[in-house]
């Protein structure tokens, strides 16, 4: 997309946006001539071709720029979804938000992805297409896919056929564009519990062979350790969440200690960091005051690396509260405004939610505000701020780790939606 974007609609953008203008002269000295791309030829000479329009991928500037089309783009796309969705509420088809279905546009830089009732996917994409062409950006229809189930049962929904048609005949071949096990979303797996076990595998995999490669970058010790602390062990973070929404069961919740998570997803890293150490370290193993020094932090005298057995929970309950309360009690903004959401997600958090009514009878009310917000509370529980005791942490945490589980699994669909 950055090669082909209009400049031209770009600095319209810039010149309309009060808090991007400041940027015209700078993209003017960069855009306003043609960029010649250089290269190669098959005589070994150096050639080059006049890139016209669209941004250089060196240049730093140059995702968010392009980026700025693709979010007029989104624009028209989103007013798309909001008249199909009042077309259906006036048919009386309210569907599972209350509000005619209403369909979502979300993109990071050049990545779109797009919630949709399958009636609107053909409009959309048509959309794309037309509107798209003035601001220079094309729909790529071979990297266009659908995920319309988790079952791996392909969808037999006629309006859905037809929208699978509809990419296959733009691409000029068959690219198979459904997908019907998961997806990647912004590095998540999404989708059922098979594809994320497989997904974490890979990942794990591919963890351990980074950290192979990253024995064999260097000489040198502590630059090694330093990459090992800084770069590879954040690079599995943001899946410590999906570890454990895919792999703890309710049922279980109370044999699970919130601080020891065991998982293969766990083990295999563990291992992989534990073994990384040992060779940096020329040992055969480590004795367990090294783990002690190593996970340690680093204001007391350890090396403060990330000890994934004991943070992997906890780390779940932090994003999946803040989700919640989200939910509930809206998004703010950089400017002190809230943004809601439909009211029939934030009902279903405890109005439809048995397990959630059942567990919060257990807790003391003092502990609750410290994870949910007062709206999320049944009537009979009026929380109050007193500071818990310590010792109390471990109980609480496990039961919080079982009920949000829980209530991320149940309000799943209605965040991507359902397929009839």
């Amino acid at each position: 997309m950055f090669n082909e974007v209009s400049r031209a609609a770009v600095r319209d953008f810039l010149i309309e946006s009060p808090e991007f203008s400041c940027l015209i002269p700078l993209y003017d000295l960069l855009y306003s001539t043609p960029n010649k791309c250089y290269y190669f030829d098959d005589k070994n000479e150096l050639q080059y071709f006049l890139q016209q329009e669209g941004h250089a991928q060196g240049c730093p500037i140059a995702p968010t720029m392009s980026v700025f089309n693709l979010c007029l783009l989104l624009k028209l796309v989103t007013e798309v979804l909001k008249a199909r969705a009042q077309a259906r509420l006036q048919n009386s088809q309210v569907g599972d938000d209350g509000r005619g279905t209403v369909g979502s546009a979300l993109e990071y830089v050049d990545d779109s992805s797009l919630f949709l009732h399958p009636s609107y996917i053909i409009p959309v994409l048509e959309t794309f297409q037309e509107q798209g062409k003035p601001l220079g950006i094309q729909l790529n229809f071979s990297k266009t896919k659908l995920l319309t189930s988790t079952t791996g049962t392909p969808s037999t929904n006629p309006i859905i056929q037809e929208a699978l048609a509809y990419i296959n005949a733009q691409a000029g071949k068959d690219v198979q564009p459904e997908i019907t096990t998961g997806v990647r979303f912004l590095g998540q797996p999404i989708g059922s519990d098979a594809f994320a076990t497989s997904f974490l595998t890979q990942a794990s995999k591919k963890y351990s062979t980074n950290l192979s490669k990253l024995l064999n970058s260097s000489t040198d010790l502590h630059t090694k350790f330093l990459l090992f602390h800084s770069c590879a062990i954040p690079s599995v973070q943001h899946l410590l969440t999906a570890d454990v929404y895919h792999h703890c069961q309710v049922q279980d919740a109370t044999t699970i200690d919130p601080f020891h998570w065991q998982s293969t997803f766990q083990t295999s890293t563990t291992q992989a960091n534990h073994k990384f150490i040992a060779q940096l370290a020329s040992v055969h193993a480590l004795p367990p005051h090294t783990l002690h020094i190593l996970q340690h932090p680093v204001s007391s005298g350890g090396l403060g690396t990330r000890n994934n057995i004991l943070s992997t929970i906890p780390a779940f309950i932090v994003s999946t509260t803040q989700s919640l309360r989200y939910a509930t009690a809206g998004i703010p903004t950089a400017d002190n405004q809230i943004i809601t959401i439909p009211p029939t997600l934030g009902l279903s958090l405890h109005g439809k939610n048995l397990l959630l009514r059942s567990l919060f009878s257990t807790f003391t009310p003092s502990w609750l505000p410290y994870f949910f917000p007062s709206t999320m509370l049944p009537s009979h529980l009026t929380p109050t701020f007193t500071p818990p005791p310590p010792l109390s942490l471990s109980p609480i945490s496990l039961h919080l780790a079982g009920l949000a589980s829980s209530i991320y699994k149940q309000t799943l669909p209605l965040v991507f939606g359902s397929i009839p």
